[in-house]
């Protein structure tokens, strides 16, 4: 081996590990979005996945929803029920108020007799105590009207009070209605912050994450460093670059077959082809949506 090999091997070594050190930075540092949006377990430390955030807030809006459209039924039945009431009790008040203006008539009229009985005192003696126990039940009669008027009163009041509460309780109720369309669309942003349509099933949407080629066994065939583990499987796709940083260039794009633990076989796409075969050591990462 001549000069010139010992150094392109000492360079391959230190590129080897260079390599070695980046992918494994990488893998320590990644985070797993699939988990952070279908993660179903709530173990301390750990946080319950956005879409199960927003399955859960969808039911609690509904709930509530459904909660809000009983209760509107419910007061607009007992405000119906409170206004035939009211409308009885006013008929009531009514009929009572012709029956005190009649008894008032009537006791005007009995005592108009009484004053013109007295000179009569000692022939109608006895017709004038008659009168005057009329007058005494009739007497009874308007305090017993005016006792039921007031009763009447007391619980027209009542009732208004109740329709207050409902209408305050009614008031609450949109309040949280309000509060789960706020919480909603705060979700909806979250969606689209991680570009992700709320349809989209979230099965196809690869993890970010990068890795290098490290076989290509054929020119429609390629292996690459990273798999299941990393969160990819089959049908995700991968763009492939040669080089590091902004001097990267674009080769084409890949779709991955078949996953292991830490290896994936993927196939390439003639459609991203740029005219150049992909080679081993080229890097390949998430396409960006």
């Amino acid at each position: 081996m001549n000069l010139v090999g010992k150094i392109f091997t000492v360079l391959i070594f230190i590129m080897s590990i260079f390599f070695a050190s980046l992918v494994v930075t990488v893998y320590a540092t990644h985070k797993n979005y699939r988990e952070v949006l279908l993660n179903e377990d709530v173990s301390p430390g750990k946080t319950l996945g956005v879409k199960h955030q927003l399955t859960q807030e969808t039911e609690k809006r509904e709930r509530l929803q459904n909660q809000l459209t009983e209760l509107e039924k419910n007061i607009q039945t007992e405000l119906e029920a409170k206004r035939q009431a009211l409308e009885a009790l006013e008929g009531t008040y009514a009929e009572l108020q012709a029956e005190k203006i009649k008894l008032e008539t009537s006791l005007a009229t009995v005592e108009k007799d009484a004053s013109a009985a007295v000179t009569e005192m000692a022939i109608s003696h006895k017709t004038m105590n008659s009168l005057r126990t009329d007058n005494d039940s009739l007497r009874k009669n308007i305090i017993a009207i005016r006792k039921e008027r007031d009763e009447n009163h007391n619980e027209i009041v009542r009732l208004t009070d109740e329709l207050h509460q409902g209408v305050l309780q009614l008031a609450q109720v949109r309040k949280q209605n309000r509060k789960v369309l706020e919480d909603l669309i705060k979700a909806k942003r979250l969606l689209a912050v991680l570009k992700i349509d709320i349809d989209t099933p979230l099965e196809n949407v690869p993890p970010d994450v990068e890795g290098i080629v490290t076989a290509t066994p054929s020119r429609e065939m390629i292996e690459i460093s990273i798999g299941s583990d990393d969160g990819l499987r089959p049908g995700h796709q991968l763009d492939v670059r040669r080089g590091t940083g902004g001097g990267a260039r674009y080769i084409g794009r890949i779709e991955v077959v078949e996953v292991s633990a830490d290896i994936s076989a993927c196939k390439v796409l003639p459609k991203w082809s740029q005219g150049q075969p992909i080679r081993k050591g080229d890097r390949v990462s998430t396409v960006k949506l």
